[in-house]
This record gives structure tokens, sequence and C-alpha cells, in this order.
């Protein structure tokens, strides 16, 4: 299938450059690091950004080592990128001095424009886009919180979270969602290729990052949370072909009454219904997000999941003790949700008699190993001839962390994980884990941590595996 390109080579060069610039100039930078100017420029300086920083005041001065310019055009060299965090009134000035300066990409944190409504703000952006397009420079935001890339150690907004380098781009109207899905992503180790808070879209907009990120050789999925857009044909036709090449997630923000009026006066964006937005994203190919854990959940399996359809899923519980009802619940919510779970071969199950014996075993899937009463060995080889068989690709493991702990000290229960994951990939099948956090939260977060250096994704309840499992499989059946 032959997919158009979305984005001509200038438009993109233009990304490329507020994306991965060869220097910053922060407007409003100071010594203060609680000031957000301030908090910009440290945040860069901290992670290691490479490329030339500037800071920019009209105080002058210096910032440690820094040498403050009064203004952008003082600065004698090259401005990729600048980021802008003064008060409203003095935007223009400094957007003269980047049309002098020729730079690419103007960041404004700057908020109080088009969100307010009234006539001097839109006045002032119309301004804005005028002396953007006699600079020939492009703008994010305003009321944009930042951008992030990792791989060019850029963190996002006055926090200063920079994540971990990977494969999703995320483009959000909202700062703090930014915020929280890097915070999410340290923590389930996400590795992201972009982040941007597009804050009112004055001039790059969402349809603007998407035909970027659909093109961009970092990015294999594409994450969106949405409260409204200008041009609603357009996102949609642009899912529509974006989709073809790389799994789109969109989280409406805004769905009922009130998300609707607060949504409208947070990023000045057109907000619609729930249901038009639904439709939009099924007849598009997007997949559609229910609320912020599921977006997570199900960037967890797109990246840590091999491509391509799930054909069927081992359930196994009970590694240590009593697993049955576990086993079986988490089999009915997959079944429901419309994933595989097919019963073994007769070979796999002559295997498993052999391992788990005849009397009190339920040889099928899912399956309950809790009669081996957590023996490392035996253990072992059930998850090989489940995981062996042929009509399975994905083994789902249901750990119960507490009960583990009863039979297994906290190295032992490392080294049974350890052992999970190497006969999955001994037998080429993919692993999920679900870890209830009950009781056991600072070690399932530790565990968790474990398995996601390993590729492994896990999720805390049966319920959250299953929505991520579908939303994959509902991808890729519709590529």
């Amino acid at each position: 299938m032959v997919v158009e390109t979305l984005i001509n080579g200038e438009d993109f060069q233009q990304f490329e450059a507020i994306f991965h610039p060869r220097s910053i100039a922060v407007v409003g930078a100071s010594e203060d690091p609680v000031r957000p100017g301030g908090a910009f420029f440290q945040n860069l300086v901290t992670a290691g950004f490479k490329g030339g920083l500037y800071p920019v005041n009209l105080k002058g001065g210096k910032i440690g080592e820094y040498d403050v310019y009064r203004h952008l055009t003082d600065i004698p060299h090259p401005v990729d990128l600048v980021i802008v965090s003064i008060p409203r009134d003095g935007v223009l000035n400094v957007l003269e001095e980047c049309a002098a300066k020729r730079v690419k990409g103007v960041n404004f944190f700057t908020a109080g424009f088009g969100e307010l409504g009234d006539a001097r703000a839109r006045e002032l952006e119309e301004h804005m886009l005028r002396l953007a397009r006699r600079g020939g420079f492009r703008i994010v935001g305003p009321n944009s919180a930042g951008i992030a890339c990792p791989s060019c150690a850029m963190p996002i907004g006055p926090e200063g979270f920079l994540g971990q380098p990977g494969d999703i781009a995320f483009l959000s109207q909202s700062g703090s969602l930014s915020l929280e899905l890097v915070q999410a992503g340290m923590r389930r180790g996400l590795g992201f290729s972009k982040i941007v808070s597009l804050g009112n879209g004055l001039d790059l907009d969402s349809p603007d990052y998407l035909r970027y990120f659909a093109e961009d050789p970092q990015t294999r999925t594409i994450a969106m949370y949405l409260e409204g857009v200008q041009d609603g044909r357009l996102l949609l036709r642009l899912m529509k072909s974006v989709s073809r090449k790389k799994p789109v997630l969109l989280l409406k923000g805004g769905k009922g009454q009130a998300g609707l009026a607060a949504a409208q006066s947070h990023t000045a964006a057109m907000a619609s219904s729930e249901a038009i937005w639904k439709a939009a994203a099924r007849q598009s190919g997007a997949l559609w997000m229910e609320g912020f854990n599921e977006l997570v959940d199900t960037l967890v399996a797109l990246q840590r999941l091999p491509q391509g359809r799930l054909k069927g899923i081992a359930v196994v519980s009970g590694l240590a003790d009593g697993g049955g009802g576990t086993a079986i619940v988490t089999a009915d919510l997959l079944a429901a949700a419309g994933l595989n779970i097919p019963q073994f071969s007769s070979a796999t199950r002559d295997r498993l008699k052999s391992v788990l014996g005849a009397v009190g075993s339920i040889l099928q899937n899912p399956l309950d190993i809790s009669q081996v009463q957590g023996r490392f060995q035996s253990v072992e080889a059930a998850l090989a001839a489940a995981s062996g068989d042929s009509h399975i690709d994905l083994v789902l493991i249901y750990e119960n962390l507490y009960t583990l702990s009863r039979w297994h000290s906290w190295e032992r229960i490392l080294d049974l994980n350890r052992m999970m994951v190497r006969v999955c990939r001994e037998q080429k099948k993919a692993l999920a884990v679900i870890l209830p956090p009950e009781m056991m939260e600072t070690r399932a977060v530790d565990l968790e941590g474990e398995l996601s250096r390993q590729n492994v994704p896990v999720y805390p309840s049966a319920e959250r595996a299953t929505k991520a499992l579908a939303q994959l499989k509902q991808y890729y059946r519709g590529t």
C-alpha cells in the first residue's frame, strides 16, 4: 500500500529546527529558578543541552557562567529556537527581534491571549501572526507549557521533566497533562521522541504537528490530548492517513458540559460533543481513549509488545498458591473484549500433565499452576509448556506478589520473574504481567521497574490489561 507523504521538505525542516535546535535563547531568563524564565533556562543547563544557550533579559548581567543579553539581536550567534516567558505586553517587541534575528521557531510560555476571549487579545494574536509570516518563523503557543525532545536533552516546561528517549510523540492541549505523561512514562519505562504542549495553537495547530510526527523517523506511535480543534474535517482526514502509517491514540478533554466550558476557556479551541469525536476517531482508524490511564496502558502495550495481530493469549496464574479464580475472571474479561483465549493442543496438555499431575489439575487455558506450590523448576516447566503452544503468541501472567512473598524471599521473586522473561523469549513469545499493588505497593513498583527494563508490559489490574490489549488488537486488525 502506497501512503502519501503528508509534509513537504521545507515545512519538515522548520519542525526539525524547533525540536532539534542547534541553539536556544530564553527571553525572560533570570537567576531566580522559581520564575518560569529562570526555570526554563536552568533546566536546559541541568539536562545537558549540547547546543548554544543564551539567556535574554533587559537587565543584562550574568547567570552563572552565561552572559545575559539585553536583546535577542545582541546575540552574536545564530538562534534556532526562542522560548518566551515575559508579560504579554512585551511580546510584539520580542517578535520584531525574532524576525530581525531570523530565528526558526518561538515557543510562547506567555499566556493571556485568545483564551481570554477579549478584543485586545485577538488583536495581539493577529499582529503576532503577521510578524511570524514576515519573519519566516513558526509559533508554538501562546499559552504553551513547552516542547521536549529527550534525545537532544531538551526538557518540557519550567518543571524540567525530560523523560527517556523513545518512539512516542505526544501532542497535548494541556501543559499539565504533558507533564503527567512524562512522569507516568518515567514510572513505567515509556520513551518519548517528542512532546509538545500546543497551547492556543495560534500558528501551529494539531494538524501541523500530526503531519510532522507522521514523517518523523524517531516517532512510531502518536498520542494526542485535544480539547477542540479549529478545522475538524482537516484533522479527521489527517488522522485517517496517519493511522495507516502509525498508531494514533486520541484522548478527548471536555466531554461533559462542565468540561466543554472549561476547555473553551483553557485553550480557546472549538470544542464539540464526545459522540462526534468518538465517531470521528472510529472512522479515521485512531484509537479512542476513555481516560488517561487507558492512554498510558495502551502506550505501554504498543511500545513493548510485538507489532502485528494477537492470535492467542495464554492466561497463567497461581505462581505460588491459589489462582484459579483470578485466571478465570481474567480470561472472561479478555474474551468479552474480543481477544482469543484458545485451548491448548493435546501435546501441550500432555506436557502440563507431566508437570502438574492429573489429580486436581485443570490442564487448559486459563491455567492455574498453584498445585506446584511455587517450586521453581515446576513453574518453569509449566510456563515453557504453555508458551510453547503453537496457538499462543502472548503469555499473560497474573502475579499475586503478597502470596508469593509468603513462599519466597524478595531475591527469589526477582529470580522467578527473570526466569519468566527468559522462558518466553526462548519460545519466541511475548510476555505481559498483571501485578496488583495491594498490600505490597512499594515492592510492586520495584518489580514493575525490573520488568520494564526487560521490556515487559506490566498492568495493575486485569481490567486495565484487557483494555490495553483490546486497543492493540483493534489497531493491528485495521492495518
